[in-house]
């Protein structure tokens, strides 16, 4: 193999990696049209709002924990054990809904920000 046989094998890498890159893009642009058609779909707030419903009460059950531990009333080890426990799990709770909830925007958000990239219209 020669130099020039090594710079062809590089810009054909090159390239190679170049449509890759705009496949993904292309993919991203995509996937952020079809979430701008799902958040304008009515029964989508209804989603919404459900989902932020039930996040509330899970963040209410998380205060009410935090506060069973901040009272500084003693606890037997089960019980400040067990109040760990579902602290824990009621903030998995409200971070996977608040998730939820925000990642069709994040979609929208990178499939804008692919179309540009690409030099197309969202």
């Amino acid at each position: 193999m020669n130099l020039e046989d090594i710079a062809q094998d590089i810009a054909a890498k090159l390239e190679g990696r170049e449509q890759q890159r705009r496949g993904q893009l292309r993919q991203q642009a995509a996937v952020g049209v079809a979430m701008q058609d799902l958040v304008i779909e009515p029964k989508w707030k209804v989603y919404a709002d459900h989902i932020e419903a039930v996040r509330q009460r899970h963040e209410q059950s998380k205060a009410s924990l935090e506060q069973q531990l901040a009272d500084g009333k003693f606890l037997a080890n089960e019980e400040y054990g067990q109040i760990r426990i579902d602290l824990a799990r009621e903030k998995a709770w409200c971070e996977a809904l608040m998730l939820s909830l925000t990642i069709t925007k994040t979609l929208i958000d990178n499939g804008e920000f692919a179309s540009a990239a690409i030099g197309e219209a969202p």
